[in-house]
């Protein structure tokens, strides 16, 4: 169905995630982020979109991700069928799967990365995206795409992959969302986009726009 990283780039100050799934149009169920509160995936048999907002909430009233991932999960009694990872800025996260997710679903949690898969080719899938996105150096988007693209190559969705997603919020930057939702080979497909957003036109463009840290920028 869908599978996600989570990552760090604490000299950044930027937190963010990166997934994909054989549905349409991931990037407007599963990615969930706030620079002051983190990012959230939202997914599973039957995905929880409210999970995203009640998540962010809760880190920004002080609460851990650990907390909040079981506050959220128990009062749910459809919890059985979602599935959810958090992250919050300084890269503290947990993940929870319920047990009505198809197989195979895999879970990596760890200081500044955090993968989640359900139903996907290959039970090792977390654990191949994990060491691409450490093999990986350069900007956090770089270092997620390489592990979508290892979690393709490990047989992503067992139903093919149709659609992927990258979003990264900071204090200091522009956020980055961006999205692929229908094609072929979406995982091709996004890192394309982040190659165009690359030009020097576009990246003058970026660097004008204001941000939490600088909100009267203009150029």
């Amino acid at each position: 169905m869908t599978y996600s990283i989570l990552g760090l780039d604490e000299a950044a100050g930027a937190v963010g995630g990166a997934c994909v799934s054989a549905t349409p149009s991931v990037g407007g169920f599963v990615l969930h982020a706030a620079p002051r509160a983190g990012v959230v995936a939202t997914q599973g048999t039957a995905t929880s979109v409210l999970y995203g907002e009640q998540a962010l909430r809760r880190i920004l009233q002080g609460e851990t991700p650990q907390e909040v991932v079981a506050a959220i999960t128990q009062s749910d009694p459809g919890r059985a069928a979602r599935q959810v990872a958090l992250m919050d800025p300084q890269g503290h996260a947990a993940a929870f799967t319920g047990e009505d997710n198809e197989a195979a679903c895999c879970t990596l949690v760890e200081p500044g990365l955090c993968v989640v898969a359900n139903r996907v080719a290959a039970a090792d899938l977390a654990q191949r995206m994990a060491e691409a996105f450490r093999a990986t150096t350069g900007p956090l988007a770089d270092r997620l795409l390489a592990a979508l693209a290892e979690g393709a190559r490990a047989g992503g969705d067992r139903n093919g992959d149709r659609s992927a997603a990258l979003r990264i919020v900071s204090l200091a930057t522009p956020p980055i969302d961006l999205r692929v939702d229908d094609d072929a080979d979406p995982v091709a497909r996004l890192a394309g986009v982040w190659a165009a957003w690359q030009e020097p036109d576009f990246v003058r463009f970026r660097e004008s726009i204001p941000t939490h840290d600088d909100p009267y920028r203009r150029g």
